[in-house]
């Protein structure tokens, strides 16, 4: 199946707009739903619903629906690969209406004809450039947001397979894109900080924590100070909500703890680990910062001392590689930072096979016997 260069916008649709069937008979409703019920600490707090996975997994599927009705030559293969279709409410409801009615019979073949034109489809990247294909991570994504519909699909009872596990997710090859900021170069941003105020005290403590303990942006904004606990050797230990809506429990690397004593202690902290603080100080215990909040911070702190701006992965990825150069194990690496594939650790690092208990405890930054918390 050769994919059209496309580039006119798709006619307007005749007629009445197609809609979806009502929630309980619906698998797009259901898996929607499935993904805005995971609601972050802050978003439950605030009352604001998040679009981001819906969002992205509803476009995914529209453009899954487009395609798979153009191989069925029930619409013209020019509709999906169309640019600039702008996700109409015309178009978007009649493809996942056309979902929720073939959920039932679409195949493995289909899925992996739908794969193969992904990877050979005509585009023009943000830069202007022509290229072919999307990146292997994209067409993972796309696949992902099918198999949440197939769940869905077989809770229902509408089918009892699920089409995607037939296919291998290939990983990209290549190592990861945004490379590990160098040691000095985080001491010298944590240095910058003036831990004199309540904000820059936070903002210290936020990026110490993710390059120490490896975390997402997400489960940095998501800690709290109920999370903490004493491991059974008499350390501190901490329930981390990772990515999947999945709980995992990890040790605090043993400079951080008194780190992290100190700071709760002086904000006064009993509920959210990393508050907003407005104005002159005014701590709000209750509400935790936003993802696009701690990547603000981030990359604000690092541009004011270094001159440039890096976001909050890249001090997950120093994390990673400063590990693996101690000497920590993969495998204790992979399940420290939240890996459900070592291949996954393997894009940071992967010249360092031969390297936790806690694999943080393996690495520090370097600054003596001094009290990181003073």
């Amino acid at each position: 199946m050769q994919v059209p260069r496309v580039t006119d916008k798709l006619a307007p649709a005749q007629g009445a707009i197609v809609r979806r069937k009502p929630l309980r008979e619906s698998a797009t409703k259901q898996a929607e739903h499935a993904q805005v019920g995971r609601r972050s600490r802050r978003e439950a707090m605030t009352g604001q619903a998040p679009a981001g996975t819906a969002a992205r997994y509803r476009r995914n599927w529209v453009d899954a629906s487009l395609f798979l009705q153009a191989f069925r030559e029930e619409r013209p293969l020019a509709d999906w690969a169309n640019t600039e279709r702008a996700f109409r409410i015309e178009v978007t409801e009649q493809a996942l209406a056309w979902l929720d009615d073939h959920v039932g019979d679409i195949t493995t073949v289909e899925i992996q004809a739908y794969e193969n034109a992904l990877l050979n489809k005509p585009m023009v990247d943000k830069r202007g450039n022509k290229k072919v294909g999307f990146e292997r991570s994209t067409i993972n994504n796309r696949l992902s947001a099918l198999r949440s519909l197939f769940l869905q699909a077989i809770e229902l009872g509408k089918r009892t397979d699920e089409p995607t596990e037939k296919i291998t997710r290939k990983r990209p090859d290549r190592a990861y894109h945004q490379p590990p900021l160098p040691l000095e170069q985080v001491r010298e941003v944590l240095d910058a900080i003036d831990r004199t105020t309540p904000i820059g005290y936070r903002d210290w403590m936020l990026i110490r924590t993710i390059v120490r303990m490896g975390l997402r942006r997400e489960e940095a904004a998501e800690m709290t100070v109920g999370d903490f606990d004493r491991a059974p050797d008499g350390g501190l230990q901490v329930t981390l909500r990772r990515k999947g809506d999945k709980r995992q429990i990890v040790l605090v690397p043993r400079d951080l703890e008194r780190a992290l004593s100190e700071y709760m202690a002086t904000l006064d902290l009993d509920d959210v680990l990393f508050p907003v603080i407005r104005g002159a100080g005014k701590v709000h215990r209750a509400l935790p910062l936003s993802t696009s909040s701690v990547t603000k911070i981030v990359r604000k702190r690092v541009s004011a001392a270094l001159g440039r701006p890096v976001g909050p992965h890249a001090l997950r990825a120093t994390s990673i590689t400063e590990a693996l150069d101690a000497g920590a194990p993969l495998p204790s690496v992979q399940r420290y930072h939240g890996h459900r594939d070592v291949q996954t650790t393997l894009l940071y690092h992967g010249d360092k096979l031969d390297r936790s208990t806690s694999a943080g405890d393996l690495w520090d930054l370097g600054e003596g016997e001094e009290d990181p918390g003073a």
